[in-house]
């Protein structure tokens, strides 16, 4: 039987990573957000680590679709660690406009939805890694409402504007966020998150 793939792409702070985990927990799915792939090898550059390594590491990542959201190597808990705003500024600037990096993600996902039902999110999932998923979700909020958000999650340290980075985002040359067209648009500013999960939901059985 055929494995069905559920991409979430969005801009910054509209809920992905967090929509993403609860579907894919919700539907017995496997779980992969893919930005945590690119914070995992910003995090390895900046502390010097060749690449090769890093490549060879992320294989035994882990993303548990169970409990609290948690990204594990090794049986330890570096979540917190990918989730700095220093790691984050290094992957966007540096990590995610390398096209090798981006060439050796992208199969590395691709070869992941291989192995079961998956709930991935991104920035550019639908458009380029899974093009013929089974459902296309684009998460969009207003900038307002996805800053409070970003400002709830640092606790306030933010190195980088919101605008910044969707700018960086959608004008690289290199696999740039962009609507694919089969994607269903859902504006979360105001909603709750049951409210999302459900509508997907509905998307997904129909």
């Amino acid at each position: 039987m055929t494995n069905k793939i559920v991409a979430i792409d969005g801009v910054g702070g509209a809920g992905k990573t967090t929509i993403a985990f609860l579907l894919a927990k919700l539907l017995g799915f496997r779980f992969l957000p893919s930005g945590f792939l690119y914070r995992f090898v910003a995090l390895q550059d900046l502390n010097s680590k060749p690449y090769h390594e890093s490549m060879e590491l992320i294989h035994h990542i882990e993303f548990p679709s169970t409990g609290d959201l948690r990204v594990v190597l090794n049986n330890k808990d570096i979540t917190k660690e990918l989730q700095d705003e220093k790691v984050g500024m290094h992957a966007s600037k540096k990590i995610a406009v390398d096209a090798k990096i981006r060439e050796d993600l992208t199969l590395f996902q691709r070869t992941y939805g291989q192995s079961g039902n998956l709930v991935c999110e991104g920035r550019d999932i639908a458009s380029v890694v899974f093009p013929e998923c089974d459902l296309a979700i684009y998460l969009t909020a207003t900038l307002k409402e996805r800053e409070a958000r970003r400002q709830l999650q640092t606790q306030g340290i933010i190195n980088e504007s919101l605008e910044q980075r969707d700018s960086q985002d959608m004008n690289r040359q290199i696999a740039p966020l962009s609507i694919h067209p089969r994607s269903h648009i859902i504006d979360t500013s105001g909603a709750n998150i049951p409210q999302v999960l459900d509508y997907i939901q509905s998307l997904l059985d129909n």
